[in-house]
């Protein structure tokens, strides 16, 4: 994990930061837009949980930054329908719109999920910038439609499924056992716009190991973000199970 030891919540170390500041998904992507520094994305956080060991001490990184926001912008469609031009979720909790432009060769696809890792392009562009939309709307502006991935067969209900190599979504349509090899928890909604949330239940083997993809993005947890351009293979070398 030796990429992440400069890792830092919002511009001060996760080592030696205690009083850990929480914030809105919409908020952190601008905070860490704005210091021109990216949000870890799920997989580098899949690696930081899976390495760690909560039970043990105290100290331990996770108690510090779970849950935590992921670097790693995802949308969905309701089961069986059509992706179309936008995906749409509003959140129960403050009926906010939260909006997503689907790529033009993604629009016919079904049962599939699109994603995004957070990043700072050359020249100190954000790649995915949060816009007012309306009086009540959020709409993601994607800087770079080519760094959308898309990933197929994205499960219809909460289960354990093995992560996809690129973005650490439990995908496909096999459910698996806790125990495999690369095995992760799905927690999803009906449909979602939003960044994935990890360590939700630190304790819990299914929380710990989870992936949520179904929590309002006005909810506030912490998020780290990362001062070094590490590469999520070099993270998940060492953090699979």
């Amino acid at each position: 994990m030796q990429k992440l030891e400069r890792a830092v919540i919002l511009n001060r170390t996760v080592y030696d930061r205690r009083d850990i500041t929480k914030f809105s998904q919409i908020d952190v992507i601008r905070e860490a837009n704005s210091a021109k520094v990216r949000i870890i994305n799920n997989k580098e956080f899949d690696g930081i949980l899976v390495l760690s060991d909560p039970w043990k001490s105290k100290d331990d990184i996770c108690h510090k930054i779970c849950p935590g926001l992921a670097g790693t912008l995802f949308a969905y469609a309701r089961p069986d329908e059509k992706l179309g031009s936008v995906i749409n979720y509003t959140s129960p909790s403050n009926n906010m719109t939260y909006t997503f432009e689907v790529p033009v060769e993604f629009r016919k696809e079904r049962n599939g999920i699109l994603a995004i890792n957070h990043k700072i392009l050359a020249g100190g562009t954000p790649l995915i910038i949060p816009k007012k939309n309306g009086k009540n709307g959020i709409f993601y502006e994607i800087t770079d439609m080519h760094e959308i991935g898309f990933i197929p067969n994205f499960p219809k209900k909460n289960a354990f499924y093995v992560a996809d190599e690129k973005f650490g979504i439990p995908a496909g349509n096999r459910e698996v056992s806790p125990g495999d090899k690369g095995a992760r928890y799905l927690h999803r909604a009906d449909n979602y716009v939003g960044l994935g949330v990890r360590g939700f239940f630190l304790f819990n083997f299914n929380g710990r190991f989870g992936v949520r993809l179904d929590l309002p993005p006005d909810l506030c947890f912490a998020a780290v973000t990362s001062i070094e351009n590490s590469t999520t293979e070099q993270v998940n070398n060492e953090s699979r199970m």
